[in-house]
């Protein structure tokens, strides 16, 4: 535990302080074993499921908070890795043991808001025994960090279960202690203003006592995960697999367009070197064409023109011997048709009961303007049938 401002060593405690080690900045209050309770899951704890729970964060591994100590640093360096990178190294004044034989965390980094990074600091034989399939929170963010006092000094919220308290400071840090080392803890601390949410502090403490109505934990630190370093969350075997899959569809579809790319710029150099010969050809046969023309330019210059389609005359036709065929004498069937474009001519077949109404027919189709070119005509049971060739005038 590190407490900012106070400095003690081991006569500053009293002798039955057997159970705690300190550094040259502040006491690191140990406990032999987790404190238990019975079988009933202490509160701060089941504070921290329940939130997790409800903000959706999901099942956790609380971290006591006994084996954790919160410390606020300043790092004045803008990059987020660098910082990441410098943050062991500079709260290893703060570390009563071997920097290489703990795990620093980062809790919060509000530095773009003009604060500090909050770092979580946890023995790695401690880190080693947790079941790292899940997020690991200390308990201590089970309590949100307590406003300042009245006068801008610092505060402490405390939460007391039995014979153990667990204190969350105004500046983030925190850390957990012996009931019964608190108010020597305190006292060393300059006497800070208390607001207690746990079990009833002794009198001489003056905590402002609120038990009855301890604020929730602050959703924002729910998400908080100890889990960094050499302890990162492993990665599931779907992910690597779904990794694995992506980078090789990404490196398809680069060798893909490479290749698109090469056969473009192969393409490009072969269209200029034919480009180079037909220009080569075309001064040799005394035209001239300037040397950054491009090929579709000299292919249309020099291709031959083909003139438009002419305008279909098929329906204007049709129609024209429709209303000639309508003022024709007698009945007659057409029982073929054939429409040849090149020529505009118009080949059809005519069957009548009598010969009559076929040369009436005829003679009604040159008053409309039409030449007529008959053919044979052959006569049957069932009548006579004959061959018109029809052409427009010229």
């Amino acid at each position: 535990m590190h407490l900012k401002g106070l400095k003690l060593s081991k006569n500053s405690l009293p002798s039955d302080s057997a159970n705690n080690s300190f550094d040259g900045c502040g006491p690191v209050i140990s406990f032999p074993t987790i404190l238990n309770n019975g079988d009933r899951r202490p509160a701060l704890i089941d504070r921290l499921h329940r939130g997790c729970d409800a903000v959706g964060v999901g099942r956790v591994n609380v971290l006591p908070a006994e084996s954790v100590t919160l410390i606020a640093v300043d790092i004045p360096v803008k990059s987020v890795t660098s910082r990441i990178k410098a943050l062991p190294f500079t709260v290893e004044e703060n570390v009563g043991q071997k920097i290489e034989d703990v795990h620093v965390a980062v809790c919060t980094d509000s530095t773009k808001n003009g604060g500090s990074i909050l770092s979580a600091i946890v023995d790695k034989t401690v880190m080693n025994a947790q079941d790292t399939l899940l997020p690991i929170i200390p308990e201590t963010l089970s309590i949100p960090v307590p406003m300042p006092s009245t006068e801008g000094g610092v505060t402490w919220a405390t939460w007391r279960e039995g014979p153990k308290v667990v204190v969350r400071v105004s500046d983030g840090t925190g850390f957990a202690l012996r009931a019964d080392m608190l108010k020597t803890v305190w006292s060393l601390a300059g006497q800070p203003s208390l607001v207690n949410f746990g079990e009833t502090l002794p009198s001489e403490l003056q905590a402002e006592e609120k038990s009855g109505d301890p604020p929730p934990p602050n959703p924002a630190e729910l998400t908080v995960d100890l889990r960094q370093g050499d302890y990162a969350a492993p990665i599931p075997a779907t992910t690597k697999f779904l990794t694995r899959w992506a980078c090789l569809v990404l490196t398809g579809v680069f060798l893909h367009v490479a290749t698109l790319y090469l056969e473009t710029l192969l393409l490009e150099n072969r269209a200029e070197r034919e480009l180079a010969k037909v220009v080569g050809a075309l001064s040799k046969a005394g035209i001239n064409v300037s040397s950054d023309v491009s090929l579709p330019t000299v292919v249309a210059a020099t291709s031959p023109k083909v003139p438009p389609p002419e305008k279909a005359t098929f329906l204007p036709m049709l129609e024209k011997l429709s209303a000639a065929f309508l003022e024709a004498e007698g009945s007659s069937e057409i029982w073929y048709l054939n429409y040849v474009g090149t020529d505009d001519q118009l080949k059809v077949d005519l069957r009548s009961n009598n010969m009559e109404n076929l040369v009436s027919l005829q003679k009604v189709v040159r008053k409309a303007g039409f030449a007529v070119q008959s053919g044979t005509a052959v006569a049957s049971d069932s009548g006579t049938q004959v061959e018109l060739t029809i052409t427009t005038r010229e």
